[in-house]
């Protein structure tokens, strides 16, 4: 073999190294940066309710899960009303924050996003409290029957439109509205893991929407009404202001 063809091989060798360190770097400063980058979604809910003259009213809502790493942080609003005359009024609306390293059983409570922390407090009791931290799964594949498909609509890659074969009771929706996109697929929240797995999207919103109609055993004619529950990503936020809770909680378990 020839001197030039070794100083060649001997300049490839010596780009493919280059170029295999060059990747790797990439790859640690990649991993690096999205383990300290924070991700807020917002999840918004309205929750329709029949008044005493059967009327219908709604009750809406949101709150905010934050994700750094490993660990996720519960921002959630505590709302304080005072009477004038007849009327109840919101006056002040302050936030607590529950945090936790993903895969732990117990989380901490701070009153506030600078306040000590206050108690420890198991997960599981969270999510019972706060059931659209965890909701249960309401597609039933056994049951709801895709009708339409839209594409690329009102910024979203799909909405899917089902109906039931069956109402099982009046608690049963009419129509089921799911609104997905390509995005937020690393968020464990799920409003649907069973779609987000079978379209390989992630479910952004699910309109469940009820028709009116009468029936003998409910002494009101049943309105039109929503229930419905969305994801928005948040990055208005000043994502730095969360590192005191997650900086406490290191320290705390020694992490």
């Amino acid at each position: 073999m020839s001197k030039s063809t070794n100083t060649k091989n001997s300049i490839k060798g010596t780009v493919i190294v280059s170029l295999i360190l060059i990747l790797f770097s990439f790859s640690i400063y990649s991993l690096t940066k999205k383990k300290n980058k924070y991700e807020k979604i917002k999840i918004k809910y309205n929750l329709p309710f029949v008044k005493s003259n059967g009327d219908v009213g709604n009750v809406t809502d949101s709150l905010s899960i934050i994700y750094k790493g490993n660990n996720i942080i519960y921002e959630i609003p505590y709302y304080y009303y005072s009477k004038k005359k007849e009327t109840l009024g919101r006056t002040k609306t302050i936030f607590k924050y529950f945090v936790y390293q993903n895969g732990s059983e117990l989380g901490t409570w701070f009153d506030s996003i600078n306040a000590p922390n206050k108690k420890t407090e198991k997960i599981i009791n969270i999510h019972k409290e706060k059931t659209i931290l965890s909701p249960p799964d309401l597609f039933d594949e056994t049951n709801d029957v895709l009708i339409n498909t839209i594409r690329n609509k009102e910024g979203y890659t799909t909405i899917e439109t089902y109906i039931p074969k069956f109402k099982k009771d009046l608690t049963y929706p009419d129509t089921m509205k799911v609104y997905y996109k390509n995005r937020l697929k690393n968020i464990d929240y799920s409003l649907s893991k069973k779609l987000d797995s079978l379209k390989k999207l992630k479910v952004f919103k699910i309109r469940f929407i009820f028709n009116t109609k009468l029936t003998k055993d409910y002494p009101y004619r049943t309105q039109n009404k929503e229930l419905n529950i969305s994801i928005q990503e948040d990055s208005s936020s000043n994502a730095s202001s969360y590192d005191y809770l997650i900086n406490n909680i290191i320290t705390k378990y020694k992490l």
